[in-house]
């Protein structure tokens, strides 16, 4: 995957950051998923939780500092311009998504909030796989999407929409982040490898 990314110093940059995001919205909806449980086995299961979202943080910082430091081979303004877009789709995506909860609860329907949420973030993702170029974002994306409306169409609503968009919405996220990370490593590895193959070609 790594070898067919065109500029791996823009994709490397964002995608740690966005991976946060994904650590920090998986833990939030498996979370919720888990309060509306409400058995025994929750608190190990909080628990594993914690110890996921830890790891993947971990990891993802490490690869966050180590992604500042790759050359920058992209054009300035080219940067910019994709950052730009980057940064608009998460503002929308961000104030959206919480003017839409607090509207949904003043009129009632908080049970569907988290669906609704969910639904927006696959939306957002997709807007980020056109700017990255990534086929983990197009299929992300899309479960997020379909998730969400076939669980208001299908389930009874009750603590079931919870359950299933909340755990599986998150778990979706959690890998994407796993893969997010798997890739940033790649990326490393083959910038590395170029920089070496570079020297020797010029010693």
């Amino acid at each position: 995957m790594a070898l067919s990314i065109r500029r791996p110093d823009f994709t490397a940059r964002n995608i740690t950051f966005g991976t946060l995001l994904n650590i920090l919205f998986g833990t939030l909806w498996v979370g919720a998923g888990l309060l509306a449980l409400k058995n025994k086995q929750t608190l190990f299961l909080f628990v594993a939780l914690g110890a996921l979202s830890m790891a993947l943080l971990v990891a993802d910082f490490r690869l966050f500092r180590s992604a500042r430091r790759f050359p920058l081979l992209m054009l300035t303004d080219t940067f910019q311009r994709k950052n730009r877009a980057i940064n608009r789709a998460t503002i929308i995506e961000l104030v959206g998504s919480t003017v839409l909860s607090i509207l949904l609860t003043l009129v009632g329907k908080s049970d569907v909030v988290l669906p609704v949420i969910v639904l927006s973030v696959g939306v957002y993702l997709l807007v980020l796989a056109l700017i990255l170029g990534l086929l983990q974002y197009y299929v992300a994306g899309a479960l997020l999407c379909i998730l969400p409306i076939g669980t208001v169409v299908l389930a009874t609503p009750s603590t079931s929409w919870l359950i299933l968009v909340g755990c599986l919405g998150g778990s979706i996220q959690f890998g994407l982040a796993s893969i997010n990370l798997m890739v940033v490593v790649s990326l490393r590895r083959r910038l590395r490898t170029e920089r070496v193959l570079e020297g020797a070609t010029h010693g």
